[in-house]
Order: C-alpha cells, then sequence, then structure tokens
C-alpha cells in the first residue's frame, strides 16, 4: 500500500526526462531495509516506507504526528515505542527536503539493537574466520592483485615455503610462484575472467628448492573497499609422488599384460569376452576386434571342457585350474588355463579372469623324455642318476636293470646315497679314486666291489658323467653300472691260471711232464672259459701281433684264427687311433699294470664298434704277452652320446630363450617407449594439440606399432620354422607386380627415406611361395633401407632365366665389415659395425632359411663403407 501511496503521490511528474528515474529512486526507497519517514514541519508524517512501519509496529503512519521535534541533525540516538516489544533505540539522521512544493523533512531511522547485533556479529564471524585461517592446515597468503605484493600470510603457508610471515610479506607473488609453470598462467588467465580459479602448480621455498601444490586464488573486496587477492594452496608433492608411482606401476603392469607371453582374457556372467591381451591373436589367429563381445563358445566351440569349468567358478566362486586342447590356426596346440572370480564391491561374481599358457613345448618335451626313460628303462645296463646340489647326493633315478643287479627295489635306494652298495668294504682304492673325481667335478670309469641286498658280492663296471647347469655349476651325476663279475672273476681264474703255468714253468721245471695232464687240463679250463665268455679276449706279443683269440672275436670280426695269425691287432680291428691302442700296450708291458682303454674302428662289413679294453701283461722275459679283453660298449655309448646331445640341446635352447628373451625386451622397449609417449601426449594435450602434431603423434603410433609387428612376426617365422618346418606352398604369379606390392608394403614402414629403384628381365610369370619371397624381400629391402642414409636410392633387380629366380638388392649404405661376413646368417647376430642402429638379428635367419626351403641359395658382397650386394637364386620349376 506505501508503494501505490509513493508512486501516487508523484504521478504528476510526467515528463519523459525524470520518468525512468524516480521511479528508480521509489523502488530504493521502498526496498530500503532502513526506515524512510517524510514529515511537514508541524511533525506529520506524509510518507512512511514499509521499513518504517516494520520499526514501529503501529499499523498506518501517515497522518499522525511523529512525536519528536524535529530540527535539521545529522543524526542523534532516540527510544520509540514499538507496540509489541515496547522501547527500542534508533539512529535517527534528518535533512530538508522539498516535497511536493512545500518545505519537509526526510527523516532516516534505523535500528541501534540490529545494528549493535550485526556489528557485533560481523566482529564473531571476522574472530572467527581468523581463528580458522590461522589453524588452517592449509596455506593462504593475500596479496594486492594490481603489484602481486603479499601483505599477510598464514602459519601453515609459512610451514609449507620454509619462511616466517616477515620475510614472506616483503615478496612480490612471483617470487613465491614459479611463473615459468604454463599452469599458473593458465590460472591467472581463467581469474582474469571469473574472478576465481584453481589448480595445480609449483611455489619456491625458502631454500631454493619447487614444491607442488594445489592451490585457488580470487578477488575480494575488503572492509575498506580496497581489492586484495587470496592464494589458498596446500603442499601435494607426496601425492604428486604416488600419483606418479601409482602411473608408473599402472603402466608397467599394461605393459606385462600387453606383452606376456600368456593368453590373458576376462569373461563376464555370459562368458562374453570383455577384454583380451594381444597374445590371443598370435595363439588363436582372431583378430582382437572380432573376439571382443563374442562368447567362450563362439571361440574355442560347442560342449568344451573350458565352458563349463568357466561357469563353475562363476557359480561357486572358486578359483580352477585346468588342461585344454585348441586347434589353432597352424596345429594342435595344449595349453594349461587359470580361471580366477572377480568380485564387485557386494562379493558378488561379475567376471572370470582366465589365463592360458601353451605348454605344447613342454607335452612334447614329456612325450620325448616319456620315450628316452622307456628306453632308459629297457637298458641292458644300470642307469642312476644322483642329485649333487641335495645333501649327501642322494639317487633321485634307478632304472628295472640297476634294481635287477643290486637286489633293491627303487623304493629302498631313491633318497639315499649310492655307497650303500659298497657296504662296509669302503676301503677299496677304486672308491678313493671315484671320490677324487667327483670332487673335481669330473666323468671317472672305475670298477668297484659292491654287494646286492643279500649281501653277496658283485663286481660293478661303473662309469659316472657329471651335468652341468647353464652357470657351470654341477648339478647331477649319471651313473651307468655293468655286472662284470663274471668277466672279473673269468679275468682273475686267467690270471691266476696263467701265473701258476709260470710259476710252475721257472720253479717245477724238472716236474714238467708230471704236470703236462694238469696243465692240459687248466689250459682246457682256460679255453673253456675264453671260449664261453663273450668278451673278446686276444693274446699279443710285445709289438702287437696276435698270438691267440678266443672264438668271440672270430665270429665278432668274421675272421678264422690262422688268417690272422701273428698280424697287428690295430690292423685287423681297423681301428681309428691305432697309436693309442699300441701307447696303452707298451705301457702295460712296462709297468706291470692293468691298462684302460676305449677303442673306435669298424668290422670289415663297415659296422662301427666301440670297446672297452682292458689290457694285462703276462708272463716275463722272452715270454712276456699281454692279454687284450676287448668289451663291446657301442650302445652304451649311443645311450651316453644320446644323453649328451639332449641335454646340449636343452643347454641350447635355453640360451636361445634367454637371448631371445633380452633381445625382445630390449627392441621392444624403444617402439614402445614412443607409441606409451604419442598416446599419453594425445590424451593429455588434445585440444591442445594442433591437427598436425595429432597426425604426426598417430603416425608415430602407427609406425612403431607395425615394427612391433614385424618383429613379433619374425619371431614367430623362427619359433615355427624350428617347431614344425617349414611349409612351401607354391604358385604361378606375375612377378613385377608381386614384387611391387612388396616394395610397396616396405615403404609404408619408412615412407619419408630412402626409395628403391625396380627393374625386371626375362620372363613375368613365375612358380613361387609368395609369402617365402616376401619373408625374404621385406628382410633385405629393410635392411638396405636401416644401414643407408636417408634420401639415397635402394636398387633391387629380378632377372627369370629358365627356370631360376634371381634377385639381387643392393644398397649404397655402411657396408659389412669382412670378420662379419661368416656369421651373416647366424641368429641374433650383428656386424660390430652398426652401433646404435636397432635389429634383432633375425632378418638374415629368415631370409637363410626360406631361401633353404625353396632350395635356392644367397650369398653377399660388401665393401666397408660402400654398400652392400644381396644375391639370391631360387628355383621355380
Amino acid at each position: 500500500m506505501a508503494r501505490h501511496i509513493f508512486r501516487k503521490k508523484y504521478r504528476r511528474l510526467r515528463t519523459s526526462q525524470f520518468k525512468t528515474s524516480i521511479r528508480a529512486i521509489a523502488d530504493i526507497v521502498l526496498d530500503s531495509p532502513f526506515g524512510v519517514l517524510i514529515v511537514n514541519l508541524r511533525g506529520i508524517v506524509l510518507f512512511a516506507n514499509p521499513a518504517a512501519h516494520a520499526i514501529f509496529q503501529q499499523g498506518e503512519l501517515e497522518g499522525r504526528a511523529f512525536g519528536i521535534p524535529i530540527t535539521r541533525i545529522d543524526s542523534v540516538e532516540i527510544q520509540a515505542l514499538r507496540q509489541k516489544d515496547g522501547w527500542r533505540a534508533l539512529e535517527m539522521r534528518v535533512s530538508e527536503i522539498d516535497w511536493q512544493g512545500q518545505q519537509a523533512y526526510l527523516v532516516h531511522l534505523s535500528d541501534l539493537a540490529a545494528s549493535r547485533r550485526a556489528e557485533l556479529e560481523r566482529e564473531e564471524r571476522a574472530s572467527l574466520l581468523n581463528s580458522v585461517i590461522q589453524t588452517s592446515l592449509e596455506g593462504i597468503f593475500v596479496t594486492i592483485p594490481q603489484t602481486g605484493q603479499i601483505v599477510s600470510a598464514n602459519p601453515a603457508a609459512c610451514a609449507i615455503l620454509g619462511m616466517d610471515e616477515a620475510t614472506i610479506v616483503q615478496l612480490r607473488r612471483e617470487d613465491i610462484i614459479d611463473t615459468s609453470d604454463e599452469r599458473w598462467q593458465t590460472i591467472l588467465e581463467a581469474r582474469r575472467h571469473s574472478g576465481f580459479a584453481q589448480g595445480e602448480a609449483r611455489m619456491r621455498r625458502g631454500d631454493g628448492t619447487l614444491v607442488e601444490v594445489e592451490l585457488s586464488t580470487t578477488i575480494f573486496r575488503d572492509h575498506r573497499d580496497n581489492e586484495r587477492g587470496t592464494v589458498i594452496f596446500r603442499d601435494i608433492s607426496q601425492r604428486k609422488a604416488a600419483e606418479q608411482a601409482l602411473h608408473e606401476r599402472e603402466r608397467a603392469f599394461r605393459a606385462l599384460v600387453e606383452n606376456n607371453p600368456d593368453v590373458i582374457v576376462r569373461l563376464d556372467e555370459d562368458l562374453r569376452y570383455i577384454y583380451a591381451n594381444p597374445a590371443l591373436l598370435r595363439e588363436s589367429g582372431v583378430p582382437l576386434e572380432a573376439v571382443l563381445g563374442r562368447t567362450l563358445y563362439d571361440i574355442i566351440g560347442q560342449h568344451h571342457p573350458l565352458e563349463d569349468i568357466a561357469r563353475q567358478v562363476l557359480e561357486t566362486g572358486q578359483e580352477q585350474r585346468a588342461e585344454f586342447d585348441y586347434f589353432g590356426p597352424v596345429d594342435h596346440r595344449y595349453y594349461e588355463a587359470r580361471l580366477a572370480p572377480e568380485l564387485d564391491e557386494a562379493g558378488k561374481v561379475r567376471s572370470v579372469l582366465m589365463i592360458s599358457r601353451d605348454i605344447t613345448p613342454l607335452r612334447r618335451a614329456q612325450e620325448s623324455l616319456r620315450l628316452f626313460a622307456r628306453a632308459v628303462d629297457a637298458s641292458s645296463t644300470g642307469v642312476t642318476i644322483a642329485d649333487m646340489t641335495l645333501p649327501d647326493q642322494p639317487l633321485i633315478y634307478v632304472n628295472p636293470t640297476f634294481c635287477d643287479i643290486s637286489g633293491y627295489d627303487p623304493g629302498e635306494v631313491i633318497g639315499r646315497n649310492c655307497r650303500l652298495l659298497q657296504a662296509n668294504d669302503r676301503d677299496q682304492e677304486a672308491v678313493c679314486v671315484m671320490r677324487e673325481a667327483i670332487r673335481a667335478g669330473r666323468e671317472v670309469r672305475v670298477r668297484l666291489r659292491n654287494y646286492r641286498k643279500d649281501g653277496t658280492l658283485f663286481w660293478n663296471e661303473l662309469r659316472l658323467s657329471p651335468i652341468f647347469d647353464l652357470g657351470g655349476q654341477l648339478t647331477h651325476y649319471v651313473g651307468i653300472q655293468m655286472d662284470v663279475t663274471a668277466q672279473v672273476e673269468a679275468e682273475q681264474e686267467l690270471t691266476r691260471l696263467y701265473q701258476q703255468v709260470n710259476n710252475y714253468t721257472q720253479v717245477l721245471e724238472e716236474r714238467v711232464e708230471e704236470r703236462t695232464a694238469a696243465l692240459r687240463h687248466a689250459k682246457d679250463q682256460v679255453e673253456a672259459i675264453l671260449n664261453s665268455i663273450s668278451d673278446l679276449v686276444i693274446l699279443l706279443n710285445p709289438r702287437g701281433l696276435i698270438e691267440q683269440v678266443n672264438p668271440s672275436f672270430c665270429r665278432w670280426f668274421s675272421v678264422d684264427s690262422d688268417q690272422i695269425f701273428y698280424r697287428p691287432l690295430v690292423e685287423v680291428i681297423n681301428a681309428k687311433q691305432p697309436h693309442l691302442l699300441m701307447d696303452v700296450l707298451l705301457y702295460a708291458l712296462e709297468t706291470s699294470e692293468p691298462q684302460r682303454i676305449e677303442v673306435h674302428g669298424h668290422t670289415p662289413d663297415g659296422k662301427s664298434y666301440t670297446f672297452d679294453g682292458a689290457l694285462a701283461s703276462v708272463g716275463a722275459g722272452d715270454d712276456l704277452r699281454v692279454v687284450c679283453s676287448l668289451r663291446d660298449i657301442s650302445t652304451q655309448k649311443q645311450l651316453e652320446e644320446h644323453l649328451r646331445a639332449s641335454l646340449a640341446r636343452e643347454r641350447e635352447l635355453s640360451e636361445m630363450k634367454s637371448r631371445f628373451t633380452s633381445m625382445i625386451s630390449h627392441e621392444f622397449r624403444t617402439p614402445l617407449a614412443v607409441i606409451m609417449s604419442s598416446a599419453a601426449l594425445l590424451r593429455e594435450y588434445h585440444e591442445r594439440l594442433t591437427s598436425e602434431k595429432r597426425l604426426n603423434h598417430l603416425d608415430k603410433i602407427e609406425t612403431h606399432s607395425r615394427l612391433l609387428a614385424e618383429m613379433m612376426n619374425d619371431a614367430l617365422f623362427i619359433t615355427r620354422s624350428e617347431a614344425t618346418g617349414i611349409q612351401v606352398h607354391r604358385s604361378t604369379q606375375h612377378l613385377p607386380t608381386l614384387l611391387q606390392h612388396i616394395i610397396d608394403d616396405a615403404r609404408t614402414l619408412n615412407p619419408h627415406g630412402n626409395w628403391v629403384n625396380y627393374q625386371h628381365e626375362g620372363s613375368e610369370q613365375a612358380s613361387v611361395d609368395p609369402t617365402l619371397l616376401r619373408q625374404i624381400l621385406q628382410n633385405l629391402l629393410s635392411n638396405a633401407v636401416k644401414y643407408s642414409p636417408d634420401k639415397t636410392p635402394i636398387e633391387l633387380h629380378s632377372r627369370l632365366e629358365g627356370q631360376w629366380l634371381t634377385l639381387t638388392v643392393r644398397d649404397y649404405g655402411i657396408g659389412i665389415p669382412p670378420e662379419a661376413m661368416p656369421h651373416l646368417f647366424e641368429a641374433f647376430y650383428r656386424a660390430p659395425n652398426v652401433n646404435n642402429i636397432s635389429g634383432t638379428g633375425l632378418g638374415l635367419v629368415i631370409v637363410k632359411r626360406a631361401v633353404d626351403a625353396l632350395g635356392g641359395d644367397v650369398y653377399a658382397e660388401s665393401q666397408l663403407g660402400s654398400g652392400t650386394t644381396f644375391t639370391v637364386r631360387l628355383p621355380c620349376p
């Protein structure tokens, strides 16, 4: 109503010049929180705004007497009666005005109690705010925005910056905040537009070090209406370090997963693929984009046991392990899988993590070991293996023949030292020799007195061979045992009889005739023994000529004893190293001590053999002779060679695996770093980068991804060529077109580098394997580009003449040193002059294997510093 009256009284002011301003003044008066009265000179209220009505609370004021004499005063305190709560202190200001053509007073009233309460509240809020600022854990300082001068700083700011407040207030904002940091410039720009901004920046401490902070800044006006700026900040160095460490761990984990040779997938509740690492493509041949969203059933086939196991993990929440087979793109493979549940926040299984590892080589190795174990189990000689890394070097394997010889069951000897066969007879000279050889890690061959489980004696012909790991540490000893009791007894009896005959001849010469019958009987016994044993026994004179042999010798070499009488033994048996046999024979004559030797040679029909030879001298003077006993150990030696070859092959594969792992980890690091850094830049600064820079980073990612794919293809080619060989698939091709496509593909890996000049001669249609031809040329062209200066040409020439295709690749690069030429086609070999040029050392190996598979040949010509020419000749039937 007051608003209506006020406007009605001024309705007569109709001029457009004042209309708008009068209305604005009226609205200000009507909306003012202070009481406004217009009183005439007689003290009658002519007008009261709503705030005045609220102050007096006495209904309509217009037309009523004000009740207080009014004079022009600046400020005076009065008491006014309120209808509800009695008297109230007011502050009154009075000024003269012209009101509708007559003199009047404008009275301005304000409630002193309310003002004092507001002032008290402001003081309390200011005190509380100051207390909060002083106790805040966040640093706060106030600045003058125009100059950047700091006017105050709280204790937390002093602690973070390592300075007291007196030092800080002498500085400017730019002395503390690192203005070279683009993030601070971004914050300032945002504050200029909105008056408030926040973000991260660096501050300089009192000792000069920089600290990472998170800050917010705003512009405000103080109680004196001066413009001020606040900076509120906190130290986030530890958080940034933790974030960086977390980021590094996340990146390392992702790299580990992405480059893990094991297949890692995640399946949802419907057994659909929601993640798969790149190893799945290599193992299944199915692109990753074609896998995601598809079910386990779609990929591995219907009713596969793995599907039931995955559902069991979803239902029970228990981890499961399984082995399964899979028909991959190349062959039949075997895998070992671990399936683990992934739980949500409520503890419910939401997905399954499955990690699969290709165990095909292990399965095949196990099969080979199983066949080898069968061969060892079926061996006619005893075989034992002792673990030299365990205390007391216990036996960990014995074959059935050993059990037959010793009378022990496997469970009675496994885990025990083989000295149990010696019982209490451990002072043998052969035992000392064996111990010394084992201590030195040498191979040793001895003849021991051993005892069976029932205590009976048997002679053991024992051969111990050491096995070392890749570090050269002795890990095992393989023992080959042969029961030579019969042979020893025969030798002992033969020696005894010969000695007896010799003694009788020297001492009892007069009783020769009386003892003739006895000697004949003894001779018959000796001949019976010689005729019955399987060993080859020969009696030799000091010059190595045969004087007598047993029937086993004649049968073995298919000769008659009369045909070989007085012929050299080394000539009859076709010994490979006759001088060694003669040296041992002479040594036995000189020392009168038994000697052992391995004799290698071949029979007249070409059959190779290896004999274990024992030589002992008998007689004296002119009757001095040598008895030589030969036992065929060819089968035993073949078994030993097979064992050594298997161990050597395993050692070579282990070394190649180590070198391959080292090479892959080294060569993959740089492309992966480039890819990850480009991806990070695109993710973090995508909006700030120009389109040209974004395309540049995308090109880097694409180029290095292709490089990684090429290295992986090279490694897979080497692995498959060793595992299954290289299959050749020929087809009739138009050579110029095929080779041009290969050149174009190679150019995509180096679009701004060298160019290839290609020429062809002869016929254009040929039967070739396009895949292997692509492997050959891509690796040769890649090497030519890699080891040549930028923008230099590469020359490719092809000529099809008759049934032969000749390919020549020439570059003008760094060349190959002469000492490196013989090693070009060795795996992982790189010439000494490649310096820091990246490479795996597999390219020329792939070229060589592909050329060999096609039945061709490859050779290189090079001059150091002037370039290299590779020439490949391939048959085209």
